[in-house]
């Protein structure tokens, strides 16, 4: 299903929208924006719909989402009830929404690597969480200036949160743009996979080359940056391509697993289960049954 591009209304006085949705359920369709997103969800539960990701939405969840992420919220009831109810508190701003020029400066570039980092989406946890949740609420009771700083907060705390705070959403294919701290020999290994997933004979030895070290030291030098194996970054990929094909297309699972470089559909299957932790079958038909009528 193609994503729908949302064009969001700006208040006259803030450079930032600030929302209080409260509704009997969460209505909004597949759809994308070149905003990136805060969102608490308070009350309610259902399914979250990230790229290429499918988890459960509980209240409490925080999220951060870069820019052109689509994304999706279903509830958990078919149809809404007086009883029911989906409340969530949502930031949204554009990326350059203090200047163009700010996140070059060296106070802010802590906060750039964070809006790369939200090109897959992030999940809030731990401390973070608490304190930009009291951020957060704290927001509809300022004045514009106060909540500005406030904002400013908000995105310093995540930027500064440590690694086990901070946790990706969609797949490693749903990166658009590569981390600044990628140098070149690290450029031409992520296009290469990105490039040339489908081929099932890509191999580690393939990217040691390419990178002009050696294999131990790639080894190292590869985890150290994406905080997992070569092995496991291009299995990542390849599932990620796969999900996309399987929510934007009516291809048979076996014809995708052959695309996206697999040889054999039972160790597609069962790489598939151990990422997204449910089989490719039952990742169309809940990608189906919820996105059909959005």
């Amino acid at each position: 299903m193609k994503a729908l591009l949302e064009k969001i209304p700006y208040t006259s006085d803030r450079c930032y929208n600030l929302l209080e949705y409260n509704e009997k359920s969460f209505l909004t369709p597949w759809h994308y924006h070149p905003e990136i997103e805060l969102i608490l969800f308070l009350e309610g539960s259902g399914t979250k719909y990230v790229g290429d990701n499918i988890s459960t939405l509980l209240a409490g969840d925080l999220l951060l989402l870069g820019p052109n992420l689509p994304h999706y919220w279903s509830s958990s009831h078919e149809k809404s009830t007086d009883q029911s109810i989906a409340k969530s508190l949502v930031i949204q701003f554009k990326p350059d929404f203090l200047g163009k020029e700010i996140l070059t400066k060296p106070e802010f570039l802590n906060i750039q690597a964070l809006f790369a980092q939200s090109a897959r989406g992030l999940a809030i946890h731990g401390k973070t969480k608490d304190l930009v949740i009291e951020l957060m609420h704290s927001l509809p009771k300022l004045a514009p200036f106060e909540a500005l700083t406030t904002l400013l907060k908000t995105l310093n705390c995540m930027a500064n949160a440590p690694a086990e705070d901070l946790s990706a959403i969609a797949s490693v294919a749903y990166q658009n743009k590569l981390p600044d701290q990628y140098d070149d020999r690290m450029r031409k290994v992520m296009n290469l996979v990105s490039t040339q997933y489908h081929d099932s004979e890509l191999s580690l030895d393939q990217a040691v080359q390419l990178a002009g070290m050696s294999k131990a030291g790639f080894c190292r030098y590869f985890k150290n940056l994406t905080r997992k194996t070569f092995s496991n970054y291009l299995t990542e990929v390849r599932i990620g391509n796969a999900c996309a094909r399987l929510i934007h297309t009516q291809k048979s699972i076996s014809e995708i697993a052959f695309e996206c470089g697999f040889n054999h559909l039972s160790y597609f299957n069962r790489c598939f289960k151990k990422i997204k932790e449910c089989s490719p079958k039952e990742f169309r038909q809940h990608n189906n049954k919820h996105l059909a009528t959005s």
